[in-house]
């Protein structure tokens, strides 16, 4: 067989409590908080079934050990269990979140399930009675595992089927701070395998095209610095002349997703206008959300100068309106403005920075002269931009440039300068 199509999720963090968010958050968002993790399985096995891969494979962390959640081990029981009902095997292996150790030894899964454990061990996938692949993995022991478990996996050389590794490690680079079965690209390129299929890092991240080495990342947003949106790939595979080329589809599972929302306040002195913004940012963000997601948790990030920075940062000014604004308009999907990153500064009138004997003032005098002398402002952007007409998507801009633009242009110089004046 000269194709594979295999689906690979990893970091499921199978009812995760979300602490401090469940008792904090209003009702219903409670409830789907508790419920999101299994939402995004429910969702993987609904993706199987109509994507019909050729096997799915999970990397580790399915749920978590310090939990001693029966239910979550239950659930991937049952996910299992509709999978084989559907002709549709399993490949699991454990990370340092959920150890082999952490399995509940009485619970029997269905057939089609195979559990790696914690010796380097080679499953082969039959289809039609014909080897059509070899999934290598191994289990982590313990939920500290610090041995370079990638140095074990080598090809089985005696087939010329897909190969793939499944494992749970942090590839060197790859951006987590923590090291279970460190390794690095060279390592897993030397197993010689034709594809990886990797957990731990809840980024979704392609490593490497040949061979095809990829991090899935989280099927659910965790915390506020795991935004956007969270899932899985579905992989196909095709054997070409000398080698298996891959190509990867992300698709989205997350039913509540984490955002870190921008909003802009420079110049604004009314709350009204503050409160009118909000609902402009959360509108934008629910029409920019997948269909799929039924909620949104936000942290709003406030920025400018504003003659309301003081307010903003007083009492419960930003919390009472973003209670009245974060439900406002369409009302799905719910938005909870979880916390606000207040970065606002306080507004001097450019009137103030003329009168001014220092570096500010100089700048806010030099820029109303070329304000108000379009020859001088002319002659001082031709000048800076005489080493950009090289470029041809410059030059095919640069024509639209006329006074308004340049007046545009100037004015947001001058604002970087005052800031930056302002920040020493």
């Amino acid at each position: 067989m000269d194709q594979i199509r295999y689906i690979h999720a990893a970091d499921l963090h199978l009812d995760t409590p979300f602490k401090g968010l469940e008792k904090n958050a209003a009702g219903h968002l409670g409830k789907m908080l508790h419920q999101a993790t299994f939402t995004a399985l429910e969702r993987l096995v609904q993706l199987c079934l109509v994507e019909k891969p050729d096997f799915l494979v999970l990397a580790g962390d399915i749920y978590d050990q310090e939990e001693r959640s029966i239910r979550a081990q239950l659930a991937l029981r049952d996910a299992c269990g509709v999978l084989n009902e559907n002709g549709i095997p399993v490949y699991i292996v454990h990370g340092n979140h959920d150890p082999f150790s952490s399995r509940i030894a009485s619970l029997k899964f269905p057939p089609n399930t195979i559990i790696f454990g914690t010796g380097y061990e080679r499953r082969v996938f039959m289809r039609a009675g014909e080897q059509v692949a070899i999934i290598h993995g191994i289990s982590h022991i313990r939920d500290k595992e610090n041995q370079n478990l990638a140095r074990l996996f080598t090809r089985d050389d005696s087939s010329d089927c897909f190969q793939l590794g499944l494992l749970h490690c942090m590839v060197e680079g790859s951006g987590s701070p923590d090291r279970y079965a460190p390794c690095s690209i060279e390592d897993l390129k030397a197993a010689n395998l034709d594809a990886w299929a990797l957990g731990h890092v809840h980024e979704r991240n392609i490593l490497c095209s040949q061979p095809f080495i990829a991090y899935s990342g989280n099927t659910q947003g965790l915390h506020i610095n795991e935004p956007g949106p969270r899932g899985c790939y579905v992989v196909n595979a095709k054997k070409g002349a000398n080698e298996w080329h891959c190509e990867a589809q992300f698709r989205p599972l997350c039913s509540i997703m984490w955002e870190k929302l921008n909003l802009e306040l420079e110049g604004l002195d009314t709350l009204d206008n503050v409160e009118q913004k909000m609902v402009n940012c959360i509108d934008a963000a629910r029409g920019a959300a997948d269909p799929n997601i039924q909620a949104i948790i936000a942290r709003l990030h406030l920025q400018g100068r504003t003659s309301l920075n003081k307010t903003l940062r007083s009492g419960d000014t930003l919390k009472d309106i973003g209670a009245s604004v974060q439900n406002s308009g369409a009302s799905s999907p719910t938005v909870w403005l979880k916390d606000f990153d207040v970065a606002t500064r306080d507004y001097t009138p450019p009137e103030d920075f003329l009168e001014r004997d220092d570096l500010q003032g100089e700048c806010a005098r030099l820029a109303r002269e070329l304000s108000d002398d379009e020859a001088a402002l002319s002659a001082l952007c031709d000048s800076a931009f005489e080493p950009l007409l090289g470029n041809t998507r410059f030059r095919r801009i640069a024509g639209a440039f006329d006074q308004e633009n340049l007046r545009l242009m100037l004015k947001k110089a001058e604002n970087i300068c005052q800031e930056t004046l302002e920040s020493r």
